[in-house]
């Protein structure tokens, strides 16, 4: 009896294991993968798994056996995760096009790789990847007099500073030619020291635009910009440079960001992000502050003020001649939208529907509940496609508090646009009015949904 329970105990064991090994491949490769063109970026740095003897389908039905995890396995799995399109050639060895940018290759029209920094002298399906390789992939030449030398800029800087202040960011060029470490030259075939640059010792590179949200500036010879005065909110970095005659510059990649910081939302606070997100979009602004202005991240806000954050974060078109039918929206300032025009805008799509047939209550506390209603009607109008209705079984922290407003909670929570808010604690009850923080937590969802 005792021999039959200890094989029975060996044979669970065995199938656990068995069942643990197929649920999690031991073979699969963790990468990142970034392609940029000419023109822009096709796909953000993404991270994938590759596993071995991964089948691939380019765009024109070619199928390729990718053997060891590779490059091209790569772009397979990151063309699948992000919806772009990409086409093989010479057996899957070299890229024709990717997002219908390049190809057929020619001088001036194909693609090329990196890994770690440096180009390997193979084809894409010779190369084998290891566990935590960074992929770059980008469109080279678009000039038949471009240089067959290549250099990917870095934007280096500061993440954030006190809004108002200046800030200088550098921008320098990572020699594709060379490895950015002595333990990977090696692998590409190269000298432990003579073709080896490591990233303190990128060139700064000169005559660079950089992009700081919407606004740009150029690099001087030091490789150098300085912003004099640092806007409001998270803005989105990246550099540029047009090939010249020494170098086919690859763009910087997205992703990098810098903070004009409010005085009074630190970095590391639970709303930080939401907040400077939703700030450098131009959906909320500040108080003014001397000479960094403040948030005021635990103070409520009027419905107005609310109408006004939800139109701007949707992009609404605030008509020119407003009519709702509220009558305690006050007399009406030529020239300022403010508030006539924004809840109009709001009212129009359904999106706000009033305290009753005639009054907004446009300088009343918003509610946490009346929040989430409006920016649940706001896609149930505009983007329907994005909400998917709750489980049977899920069960909303703020459970049946209104028959107006606890649907439209929990179809909210279920889809991800309370995250981030304290919903057992801080923002437990639905009622109390909602702080400026936690409406700029939700539009962030809202936008993010949305994007």
């Amino acid at each position: 009896m005792m021999r039959k329970r200890t094989l029975l105990t060996m044979v669970a064991v065995l199938a656990t294991m068995l069942v643990l090994l197929a649920a999690t491949p031991a073979w699969a490769v963790t990468v990142t993968v970034r392609a940029q063109g000419l023109g822009g970026e096709v796909c953000t740095p993404l991270q994938v798994d590759i596993p071995n003897g991964l089948t691939v389908t380019d765009s024109n039905s070619t199928v390729i056996n990718c053997g060891p995890a590779n490059p091209l396995g790569a772009l397979y799995l990151a063309a699948e995760s992000e919806g772009f399109t990409f086409v093989t050639n010479a057996g899957g060895a070299f890229l024709d096009s990717i997002a219908g940018l390049g190809g057929p290759p020619a001088w001036a029209s194909w693609w090329l790789y990196a890994v770690n920094g440096c180009i390997p002298m193979v084809g894409m399906l010779d190369w084998e990847l290891k566990d935590g390789d960074e992929i770059l992939f980008f469109e080279a030449g678009g000039d038949p007099l471009a240089p067959w030398v290549d250099k990917a800029l870095m934007v280096i800087g500061p993440t954030g500073a006190p809004a108002g202040s200046p800030v200088t960011l550098t921008v320098v060029g990572d020699d594709l030619a060379k490895a950015n470490s002595a333990a990977d030259a090696p692998r590409f075939g190269l000298d432990e020291i003579a073709d080896v640059e490591a990233p303190p010792a990128f060139a700064p590179v000169e005559g660079a635009t950089v992009h700081v949200g919407s606004a740009t500036y150029v690099t001087d010879s030091a490789g150098q910009v300085t912003i004099p005065v640092l806007p409001l909110g998270t803005h989105s970095v990246w550099a540029e440079k047009a090939f010249d005659q020494d170098w086919q510059y690859i763009a910087g990649p997205g992703g990098l960001t810098v903070t004009g910081r409010f005085a009074d939302v630190p970095a590391g606070s639970r709303y930080y992000q939401a907040i400077h997100s939703v700030a450098g979009a131009g959906i909320v602004g500040g108080y003014p502050g001397n000479p960094t202005p403040s948030f005021h991240p635990d103070a409520t806000l009027w419905r107005a003020q609310f109408a006004k954050m939800i139109a701007l974060a949707l992009a609404l078109e605030t008509p020119s001649a407003p009519q709702t039918p509220f009558t305690d929206l006050g007399e009406r300032t030529p020239g300022d939208p403010y508030p006539h025009n924004y809840v109009a805008a709001v009212h129009g799509q359904g999106i706000v529907k009033g305290l009753s047939a005639t009054a907004f209550g446009p300088w009343e506390e918003i509610t946490r509940a009346q929040v989430v209603s409006m920016v649940v009607r706001a896609l149930q109008k505009l983007a329907p496609h994005l909400l998917t209705s709750p489980s049977g079984d899920f069960v909303a922290r703020w459970g049946q508090f209104s028959l107006d407003h606890q649907d439209n909670a929990r179809l909210a929570e279920f889809n991800g646009l309370l995250t981030g808010l304290p919903l057992d604690t801080e923002a437990a009850d639905p009622w109390a009015p909602m702080t400026r923080a936690e409406t700029a937590q939700i539009i962030a969802n809202l936008v993010e949904m949305m994007n």
